[in-house]
């Protein structure tokens, strides 16, 4: 079952609640996603960390690219909407 924060606060509104009061909870051990880049030589070049822990950061995709000139990368990154898809 999926809870949203927001879906949850409108259905209190729209049944006459006036006032919500609401708090992140994270469990212990929560950590932020992150992602290690390797170079060719297959050794560790850049680390990526989301600045969200759980679904959001969760949702965060990367792209490293050859970039247009000679020595130039491209980067992408885009958060995906639906759930994560491995």
């Amino acid at each position: 079952m999926s809870f949203s924060l927001t879906k949850e606060a409108r259905l209190c509104f729209m049944n006459g609640v006036f006032e919500v009061f609401a708090t992140r909870i994270e469990a212990s051990g929560t950590v932020n996603a992150s992602a290690t880049l390797r170079d060719s030589d297959g050794e560790d070049a850049l680390r990526l960390e989301s600045r969200a822990v759980g679904e959001a950061g969760n949702r965060l995709k990367y792209a490293i690219t050859q970039g247009a000139v000679e020595g130039a990368a491209r980067r992408q990154m885009r958060w995906q909407a639906g759930p994560l898809r491995l």
